[in-house]
């Protein structure tokens, strides 16, 4: 019943740590991760990671 919410909060947490990676990696080594800007990937990646968490977190359970 619970799995979903583990599931999305584990996506959620993929996303902000890809997010992180993006902000330290340098622009030589990212390879073809370089073919946008780091501001928009590092922007990008975090608000979709924080707005999953969040909205894992805020959906009450419903019973079967």
């Amino acid at each position: 019943t619970g799995r979903w919410r583990w599931g999305t909060r584990l996506i959620g947490v993929a996303l902000l740590s890809a997010a992180a990676l993006r902000g330290v990696v340098r622009s030589d080594h990212a390879g073809m991760l370089a073919v946008r800007p780091r501001a928009l990937d590092v922007t990008v990646l975090g608000a979709v990671g924080a707005a999953i968490i969040a909205l894992s977190i805020s959906i009450p359970e419903q019973p079967l």
